[in-house]
């Protein structure tokens, strides 16, 4: 005696798949390579998020230098644009009267795509003038020494 359900089963394995299979393996598929498409696409954006921030940081340092170098910086608020490098990206700072140290407190503000982003950057000031040539032969010449920026101590947590 024969049992018929095995040679059933070996006919239908011979001809293929059906179409419900195809459909649901096809299906798999294609929620699989949307995930992964998704995935790639949410890289990109963070990414390109970090770039912008990295450029931020960069141009609101480059602000803050250029106000460390101005040796007669008053108290104010000043804006402008980083058009000729950085296309988009704006920035505003607000610079406060100096303390008994003389050292004036600094916050700038870089923004870019049309505001939807920022960085900002909270620092002390000691504003000195660069050298030119004739300071520099001056310096030379005397035993002067420049006026040391006062100490500024930290608070340092123990890691205990």
């Amino acid at each position: 005696m024969r049992i018929r359900s095995q040679n059933s089963f070996r006919r239908r394995m011979s001809r293929g798949l059906t179409l419900l299979e195809v459909i649901a393996a096809m299906t798999v598929l294609a929620v699989g390579i949307v995930a992964v498409l998704g995935a790639i696409s949410a890289c990109l954006r963070s990414s390109a998020a970090a770039a912008g921030y990295s450029r931020g940081v960069a141009l609101a340092q480059q602000v803050a230098a250029e106000f460390e170098r101005n040796a007669a910086l008053e108290a104010g608020e000043f804006t402008g644009t980083f058009d000729d490098i950085a296309t988009g990206y704006t920035w505003t700072a607000e610079v406060s009267s100096a303390d008994a140290n003389g050292l004036y407190p600094l916050h700038i503000t870089v923004e870019w795509q049309a505001g939807t982003r920022q960085y900002e950057l909270s620092t002390l000031l000691y504003p000195r003038a660069l050298p030119t040539a004739a300071t520099e032969q001056g310096a030379q010449q005397s035993d002067e020494l420049p006026p040391a920026l006062p100490e500024v101590v930290l608070p340092v947590e123990d890691g205990r």
